[in-house]
């Protein structure tokens, strides 16, 4: 089965692909990321080993980079893997940012691979984002951030721990990014 959708419009552009047979994925990175609030810098975070929860919507299981490159001018794919805990109230967005020292976005990966009409509690949904590194982008560290956020509004879901919100997002980890 393969469905998309690429006309933009009350969900961003996705693509349906269903495997029969297939279990969830066993080769997920699911070593302590850092979950911060949006606001402080991503080194600033604390250590937290997933799953994680984002609000009652997702769980985060784990991340799985999908190519090595790692120059200024190439592009970096890398999946995520979330399962549905209940059906989100309205729409939303998975997102993938490569993030400066400071937390600035260098480059934007988000999108939502699965229509949120076809989303049934306990599905894994790996999302595959694609980030454009820009020719010009400096050779050095860089942090990889996830998480989601609703539509129209951009609200990010909240990380719980023990019922209690510890950040907005998901640093899966540094990259180091050289010259063209």
């Amino acid at each position: 089965l393969a469905y998309a959708q690429m006309q933009p419009g009350y969900a961003p552009p996705f693509g349906v692909y269903e495997w029969f047979g297939v279990n969830a994925p066993t080769d997920l990175i699911t070593t302590p990321v850092t979950v911060a609030p949006s606001a402080v810098p991503p080194a600033q975070g604390a250590p937290l080993t997933p799953p994680l929860a984002l609000g009652n919507t997702l769980t985060f299981l784990g991340y799985r980079p999908e190519s090595d490159k790692d120059k200024a001018g190439q592009t970096l794919i890398v999946q995520t893997a979330w399962q549905v805990n209940e059906l989100p109230t309205q729409p939303l967005s998975l997102m993938a940012h490569l993030l400066n020292a400071e937390g600035v976005p260098v480059a934007v990966g988000d999108g939502l691979g699965v229509p949120l009409d076809q989303w049934c509690a306990g599905q894994i949904i790996i999302q595959r984002h694609t980030l454009a590194l820009p020719p010009e982008t400096p050779a050095g560290t860089y942090w990889i951030q996830t998480g989601a956020y609703t539509f129209p509004d951009l609200q990010r879901l909240p990380i719980l721990r023990d019922r209690a919100t510890v950040g907005d997002r998901i640093l899966m980890g540094t990259i180091e990014i050289s010259a063209p």
